[in-house]
């Protein structure tokens, strides 16, 4: 009967540590991202909190449980607790892949222009 009450509360738990240890992944992965990011006015960044609350400014400090942005907005620092952030990304810096892909051809295209120009086959 031990066994059985043993083997219902280690399997009754596994879901919940699985859940923390998402929750661990998720928060190392924001920290490795901010620490990446770094620090200084130069490195704009736009925080979105689980709150749905959207922070736009550049990282001053960061500490091993939190950072610190100075907030564009209103010149005031806010701390922002790493477990709080839902996701980070750069200032207007980070491309979508539409626009990656987008680049690509147009680069792509005018290479094609400049090299059959150079070779006599654009001109009739």
């Amino acid at each position: 009967m031990s066994t059985v009450f043993a083997v219902l509360v280690l399997f009754h738990m596994t879901p919940a540590q699985t859940k923390a240890d998402e929750a661990d992944k998720q928060t190392a992965k924001i920290r490795n991202k901010i620490v990446k990011i770094g620090v200084g006015s130069e490195k704009q960044v736009s925080i979105t909190l689980k709150s749905k609350t959207r922070i736009r400014g550049y990282i001053t400090i960061v500490a091993a449980d939190d950072f610190t942005v100075m907030n564009l907005a209103d010149g005031q620092p806010t701390l922002i607790a790493f477990t709080d952030v839902k996701s980070v990304n750069r200032g207007g810096r980070e491309l979508s892949t539409g626009k990656k892909i987008l680049a690509g051809a147009a680069l792509a295209w005018l290479s094609f222009v400049i090299i059959s120009c150079a070779t006599g086959h654009c001109q009739n």
